[in-house]
Parts: C-alpha cells; structure tokens; sequence
C-alpha cells in the first residue's frame, strides 16, 4: 500500500464519487512512483463498483489528466495504471537576461551612464515575474466554467485550503494523526473497502473512540456496512458518527448470560418417573 499516493489522491484529485473511489483503489495498490497493475476484478473488490462502473470511472480520470491507463490482455497481463497527480507540467521560461562576467573598463574608470526614465523606479528583479508566489491562484482553477463536479470553484476557499497546508509539517503527505484507540476500527473500515475521509477534530476522534471501546470494531464495520451505498459512497467519516448516532446510549451487557433464565430444581433431588399403571423396566425411569 502506497501511503504516499493515497494522500495526493486526498489533497491534490479533482475527482468525484466513483472516480474518486477507483483512484483511492489504485493509490492503494500502488508503488512509491503511483505504478500500479490490476484487473477491473481486483478493483471491483476494493471498490463494490461493477466492472462497467469502473469502465467509465477510469475514462472520467483519464479526461481529468489525474491517471493513465495501458491496456493489458487478460489475468496474465493486467491493465498498468500510473497516477498523473502531482505533475506539474513545465511553464514558459522568461527570457535569458546576460549578466556580464566581468566590469566594463568604462565603469571601472568612474564614467556614468544616462539612465533611461522610463526605466527609474521600476527595476523588478526578474525571479519576481517568473515564480508566482504561494498566496496566489492560478487563473486556470480560478474560473467556474469547465471545472468538474465537486471540485472547489471559489478563490476564497483555494486561499483557505492553501493556508491550511502551508501550516502543515509536510505539506504534499497530508497525513491524518489516528488516536490509538481508533486505529483498529479506521483499519478494520479501510479493509472493508470503504475508504472515507478522517479530517476529525479532537472532540469527533474522542466519539470514535468512545465507540470503538464500547461496542467493538466488528460491530461498528457490521452496522455502517449494512447502510452503505456503494453508487453514492460517503466522503468523510462524519457520515458514519451519524449511523453511530442510531446505537443505544448504553453498551452491550458484559455478560453474555444475563438474559438467560436458569431452569429451577424440584425440592428433593431429582426424581424420575413412575407409571403406576404399567410398572415395567422399559416404561419406568423417565
């Protein structure tokens, strides 16, 4: 499993409901360079998505330019797969400014030159035209009019995204810090193949942990399994609180034998029976 290709699937895809769940697959297949080899029947496992479904999710990823695709021919050579993000393509350099290498015998000499004034006052340094500065958004991602569905349209909200990451340690992983009592349960989700988001606040991971104390991974995975809706998957963890939220307040009973009624013995010991009428060995002690 590639920690790395899962968390640029997080932070940088533009993709959306089953596209997203097919490129959260394949990240999790696949290498540290995002190389990954599967059949749709392998995906289909990690995903609950029909092999048709999957079809027109790695069309969309392809058209969105997050995810390559090499056909193979059959289970003996699967299909290649090879994640797209994070590759920024090369911008235009500006034009090579020659700097000489040595002084002029003019300027050493103590000669001024005229300066230009059109030129006073506005020397920029040439770096300062070339690289954009990090608080600032393309126009490309900016504009509204082809952006996929669900992908964030607004610079207010690309500005806030872009602030949050930049108060990160490590900004391009985006990793989430999993409480130790939650750990077992997020894995036992994850294995499930239903991938979600965990970006929780402290008081939401101290609810899943209250939760997976008190009833058990097996049963958490068991009552979000059963109301799970694999076209329309959720895309954060905070849909599953609310299927928790359906859970009685109190936990299940510590002992399993508390709702079983003990049978009553007869005062005097076991006694068996007698048929008076028909006093014979085959009859008589039942």
């Amino acid at each position: 499993m590639s920690e790395t290709a899962t968390n640029l699937v997080w932070s940088e895809s533009q993709s959306t409901r089953g596209a997203r769940l097919v490129m959260l697959a394949i990240a999790r297949i696949a290498d540290e360079n995002g190389k990954a080899t599967a059949t749709l029947e392998q995906i289909s496992k990690l995903t609950r998505l029909s092999a048709r479904s999957i079809s027109k999710c790695l069309v969309e990823l392809a058209a969105l330019g997050e995810l390559g695709r090499q056909r193979g021919g059959g289970n003996a050579n699967p299909n290649s797969y090879s994640i797209l993000l994070g590759q920024v393509p090369e911008r235009a350099s500006a034009p090579a400014v020659e700097v000489p290498s040595s002084v002029p015998e003019a300027l050493e000499a103590g000669t001024s030159f005229p300066e230009d004034a059109s030129q006073k006052g506005t020397s920029v340094p040439a770096s300062e035209n070339v690289l954009p500065s990090k608080s600032e958004v393309s126009s490309s991602r900016a504009r509204g009019g082809n952006t996929p569905y669900g992908s964030i349209t607004t610079t207010q909200k690309q500005a806030g995204l872009l602030g949050r990451e930049d108060g990160k340690k490590n900004p391009v992983s985006g990793s989430v810090e999993v409480p130790e009592g939650a750990k077992e349960l997020v894995s036992a989700i994850t294995s499930a193949g239903m991938i979600v988001g965990w970006r929780l606040d402290e008081s939401e991971w101290a609810r899943v942990t209250a939760l997976a104390d008190r009833w058990g991974p097996e049963r958490l995975v068991e009552l979000v399994t059963r109301r799970w809706n694999v076209d329309r998957p959720p895309q954060s963890a905070r849909y599953l609180l609310r299927i928790w939220d359906d859970l009685p307040s109190s936990g299940p009973s510590t002992s399993s034998t508390e709702n079983v009624v003990p049978l009553r013995r007869q005062p005097g010991g076991w006694a068996p029976f007698q048929n008076t009428a028909k006093p014979s060995a085959y009859q008589n002690g039942f």
